[in-house]
């Protein structure tokens, strides 16, 4: 998946990048800012930026040296069968993301975070003080500043699809040498597999698809 990355070539009189891009930026606005947000399948533009508690709170880059507060609600269309989370981002928008289409070896930022506030939500995944996804930020985080990993925290990668399943492996070489990094291996081990779940789900009704299509 392609992501846009502004450099020192000024686009705002070239919009042929921005046409030919697999799918289309927010608005034509986001021609000016270094953040723009894809919008898939996946993720679609929200009227509004939810309804009901704030299920999350987190951060992304949005341009050297800046960074976006990002906050999950439920959308105003969500239902237990076909959750939707919301995720605002201030001057930059609110998003609509489907959750049950959330790929953890395939997903953005955004959509990881809206994953991680629902799975969050119906206790799926121990929040903790923090949240789940604020957590996977930080086990990754070691094998970042190693140069192990693409640094998450460059807003160049903000809208970049990850194999978060791949990220957290590689978070998980570090060796358990005490009971602190014991506790946290567990939790890694924990997320990892409700991440795996989550993919097989994905992967299995894209065979059934298939499978009704063929027959």
């Amino acid at each position: 998946m392609s992501f846009y990355a502004i450099d020192s070539y000024d686009r705002r009189n070239d919009h042929s990048w921005y046409k030919t891009a697999a799918t289309s930026a927010v608005t034509a606005s986001a021609l000016n800012k270094p953040f723009a947000v894809e919008l898939t399948s996946t993720t679609s533009m929200a009227p509004s930026a939810g309804d009901g508690k704030v299920l999350g709170m987190s951060a992304i880059a949005v341009g050297p040296n800046a960074s976006q507060t990002m906050i999950a609600r439920y959308s105003e269309n969500s239902t237990e069968q076909n959750p939707i989370i919301t995720v605002s981002l201030g001057d930059y928008g609110s998003y609509n993301i489907s959750v049950k289409d959330v790929d953890p070896k395939e997903a953005t930022q955004i959509e990881m975070f809206a994953l991680c506030s629902y799975m969050d939500d119906k206790n799926i995944t121990c929040p903790g003080s923090f949240g789940s996804y604020n957590r996977l930020k930080s086990y990754i985080q070691t094998a970042i500043d190693m140069d192990e990993l693409p640094d998450i925290n460059n807003h160049l990668n903000s809208t970049k699809k990850i194999n978060w399943l791949n990220w957290l492996d590689v978070a998980m070489k570090n060796q358990v040498t005490d009971q602190y990094s014991y506790q946290e291996r567990s939790e890694q081990i924990k997320l990892r597999s409700y991440f795996e779940k989550q993919h097989q789900d994905i992967e299995l009704r894209k065979k059934l698809g298939i499978f009704i299509l063929q027959g």
